[in-house]
């Protein structure tokens, strides 16, 4: 169980399924991208999704022998447990402990209550548990198998019981535990890389340039991985020489959701700035206000120098004509005066 579907948790819940109760010859599956994946079913030709590709590496379930039916696309009738969704959403759902956290089955049936709590995770699982333990040994089942007495657990008991059970051998329980990656081995150093983390060993120099498969722990990626040829051999296991990646294909999930977020949104903003005329674009730039004028402290007056308001020079010598007048009078009269004094005294 986790928090979102994804091929990490369907290789888990099939790896414990398996483990539990061998091998099945058949199984059925949702088209959805996480059972579609290529770690999952990887080689399945009939896939609703993806390309197929003949180098790439064969899928936990195709590498065990398992005939893969997909269910129609659109058709609910095509999977039994659709119809199971109405029992799991009243006995689970509508179950004490999530009171407070039950949303309603639509936008206008909702409790008065809802949103007012959340579940802690450990104990949704636990109801969870609980709720599907009690779907399937409910008694009186209808289905033809059942037969309107049994159960889905005895039913599945009988059948189990004279069917042939193939267990799976060790190292396909390894393969089931560990993912698979198709990686080709770099030119330079002969190393192999997965979500930023190197691996490298001596017999990788023998397939520098060619297609290898990894297999790893999703959960500890900076652990050594295991590697093998595209037809299945076994090469070895190569360490981590330069962990400066993800520790886990989850964190990595988490990041590359992140940053597909981000180019998304700045994908949506450049869109709607072209949208915007040239004056809405101007409006939203900032606005620059001017500095106040600094305050004068000492201030000398302006006189003009030309033009009719130029103010006119006079010479540094230059007399008044009356003063020049009185000036000569002056000097006249004292000259006569010193001659009547000369000639008075010669009587």
């Amino acid at each position: 169980m986790d928090i979102s579907e994804n091929w990490d948790l369907v290789r888990l819940a099939f790896a414990d399924m398996v483990e539990t109760y061998g091998v099945p010859d058949h199984v059925l599956f949702d088209n959805g991208r996480a059972f579609a994946s290529k770690k999952i079913t990887g080689g399945t030709p009939n896939r609703f999704r993806f390309k197929v590709k003949a180098e790439e590496p064969e899928g936990i379930i195709t590498a065990l022998g398992c005939q893969i039916h997909w269910a129609t696309p659109y058709h609910g009738q095509a999977k039994p447990i659709e119809r199971a969704w109405r029992d799991l959403a009243h006995n689970i759902s509508r179950d004490v402990r999530f009171e407070g956290a039950y949303t309603g089955g639509s936008v206008d049936a909702k409790p008065e209550n809802y949103g007012s709590r959340a579940v802690p995770f450990d104990v949704f699982m636990q109801v969870v548990s609980e709720g599907i333990l009690e779907h399937n040994a409910r008694l009186g089942r209808r289905s033809k198998v059942c037969g309107g007495n049994l159960s889905f657990d005895q039913a599945f008991a009988a059948s189990y019981e004279t069917a042939i059970i193939t267990r799976p051998h060790e190292a396909q329980l390894r393969k089931l535990l560990l993912s698979s990656e198709l990686v080709s081995v770099r030119k330079t150093d002969g190393s192999v890389e997965l979500a930023g983390n190197r691996y490298w060993s001596e017999f990788l120099i023998n397939e520098i340039g060619r297609k290898v498969t990894l297999r790893f722990d999703p959960d500890a990626l900076q652990e050594p991985v295991h590697i093998y040829r595209p037809d299945g051999a076994y090469l070895g296991a190569a360490p981590c020489v330069e962990a400066v990646g993800f520790f886990s294909t989850e964190a990595a999930r988490i990041h590359a959701r992140a940053r597909a977020d981000f180019i998304k949104k700045s994908k949506e903003a450049a869109l709607a700035a072209q949208k915007l005329t040239l004056a809405e674009q101007a409006a939203l730039l900032p606005k620059v206000e001017a500095p106040e004028a600094p305050e004068t402290k000492v201030v000398r007056p302006f006189i003009a120098t030309r033009g009719n308001a130029a103010v006119a020079l006079t010479p540094a010598n230059s007399v008044d004509p009356e003063d020049s007048f009185w000036t000569d009078f002056n000097r006249s009269a004292s000259r006569l005066r010193v001659v009547r004094n000369e000639d008075g005294a010669g009587d």
